[in-house]
């Protein structure tokens, strides 16, 4: 796993997973921690998060998280 990759798992954080029937599919809600620019925190009015939603395929999003640990 290469540095760039672990950055930005770091930054991603799996809220929920709703399979779909009767496919391999789901949907994948995640917090998304965004880019500060270089630094500490925010800037005034920015929360510095996003709440987003995808449709994954199970089989490979499953992959992709035990990939990470």
């Amino acid at each position: 796993m290469t540095t760039d990759t672990l950055n930005i798992l770091l930054q991603v954080t799996l809220v929920g997973l709703e399979p779909l029937e009767p496919s391999r599919a789901a949907i994948a809600s995640v917090l998304i921690k965004l880019p500060t620019g270089g630094e500490e925190k925010p800037g005034t009015g920015c929360s510095g998060l996003a709440f987003a939603s995808t449709l994954v395929n199970i089989g490979m999003f499953v992959w992709f998280v035990c990939q990470a640990f």
